[in-house]
């Protein structure tokens, strides 16, 4: 059985598949016939070992299944990037949940598929009278708050999964491979609520870069808690900033109250989005914010430099309007709660940039503040190597716990 915990993002797919942390892009492409190539021909051992290794960054892929209306051959994440074809992904204009779209479908099914292939080639279970591959899944998931609170969204989604036989087909070779998948379990989970539990049961050096963050900027405070103390409060909100959403869930006596907790419809991939539209003014040509977040996470060589400043600076531009629209919703989180609260946790993948490029920090402890009688309100950032994973860390926390209780 695969085990997965699965963080399906807006801009990214974090995941711990059998162990093994993976992360792609969230986009797949489609192919017509004549976007279609040879298929590849691995003339050596070592060639094989390599292709197989990474079989996740060539995919090509049609899916079948009941759950899954949109048809079609698609290449698959790193492999869709890569191309020159037109990406699918995730409309963070539109108000559609990700419980609703195929696309969050087929991701999933590429990802288990991509992991069950590789792991027969090294298990030799690939030959020329077996390309039928069968998985059952233990999978967790996340939504947004906003979208998991809707009555039933998180009972359907998980349905879409359960009771039914996904069928992957992998196109990359001469003789197909055909991946059966069953799902035994799809638990969701709330984004920010599931990124907490990490929070709080993370790892020493999490603690503490945590506990550096609070005392860099809150020094006298720091005298008064230890790192412990500090991601164990009862009472705090965690806000977890995506490329669609900001969630932010309130904490109360060490659980999470989801009807207090809300989600704020704009993500860091909102203001790629705006980017997009000053950079094709100014003839910089980037029609996907994901083309435009690879090319800024690349390394860029000294003749580049000039140009990556360009961007850099056009994407700066364009935080504020998110930082308001963040505090705002935050705001009315807090109003909602009707808890004593006087700390925040911040993470996400949107949240690194923000934390080096915007004041943030400032406007949500001067909003804060006039929930406490002008007291501190503690802003705490979570290191940069962990904010991406939080989520995805506590679905493996949580995929745990739930395997275990099913024996």
């Amino acid at each position: 059985m695969i085990k997965l915990a699965n963080d399906l993002g807006n801009g990214n797919i974090k995941a711990t598949i059998d162990g093994e942390h993976v992360v792609f892009p969230s986009v797949i492409a489609r192919l017509r016939e004549q976007d279609i190539q040879d298929p590849v021909v691995l003339s050596s051992k070592m060639a094989a070992n390599k292709y197989f290794d990474h079989i996740l960054d060539h995919l090509d892929i049609t899916v079948s299944s009941s759950a899954v209306k949109t048809g079609g051959r698609y290449l698959f994440g790193k492999a869709a990037v890569d191309s020159p074809l037109d990406l699918i992904g995730f409309d963070i204009n539109d108000y559609v949940g990700k419980s609703e779209t195929d696309l969050s479908v087929i991701l999933t099914l590429g990802l288990i598929a991509g992991k069950r292939v590789k792991e027969a080639f090294l298990n030799g279970e690939l030959d020329g009278n077996n390309l039928t591959l069968q998985t059952d899944v233990a999978m967790t998931t996340a939504l947004p708050i906003s979208e998991a609170k809707k009555p039933g969204v998180a009972v359907a989604y998980s349905k879409r999964y359960l009771g039914r036989t996904h069928t992957v087909t992998i196109n990359n070779f001469k003789d197909p491979i055909t991946v059966q998948i069953k799902f035994d379990m799809a638990q969701v989970a709330l984004e920010g609520e599931i990124a907490h539990l990490y929070i709080v049961n993370g790892p020493e050096d999490l603690k503490n870069g945590i506990y550096e963050d609070f005392k860099a900027h809150y020094p006298e405070a720091a005298k008064l808690i230890d790192a412990d103390q500090l991601v164990k409060t009862k009472n705090a909100l965690t806000l977890d900033i995506g490329a669609d959403t900001a969630d932010i869930a309130i904490i109360k006596d060490g659980v999470a109250d989801a009807r207090a907790s809300l989600s704020a419809h704009q993500g860091y991939g909102w203001v790629l989005e705006q980017a997009i539209d000053v950079l094709q003014s100014q003839q910089i040509n980037f029609e996907d914010r994901t083309k435009l977040q690879e090319y800024l996470d690349t390394p860029t060589d000294p003749l580049g430099m000039a140009r990556k400043k360009r961007v850099q600076k056009v994407v700066d531009e364009q935080v504020e309007p998110l930082v308001d629209k963040i505090v705002l919703t935050v705001s009315r989180a807090v109003r909602n709660s009707n808890a004593s609260l006087n700390l925040m946790f911040v993470h996400g993948g949107g949240s690194i940039p923000l934390a080096k490029n915007s004041d943030l920090r400032e406007k949500l402890e001067n909003k804060l503040k006039s929930f406490t009688g002008g007291d501190d309100f503690y802003i705490v950032f979570v290191p940069e190597g962990d904010a991406a994973y939080c989520n995805e860390r506590g679905l493996e926390l949580f995929l745990k716990a739930m395997v275990k209780d099913k024996g």
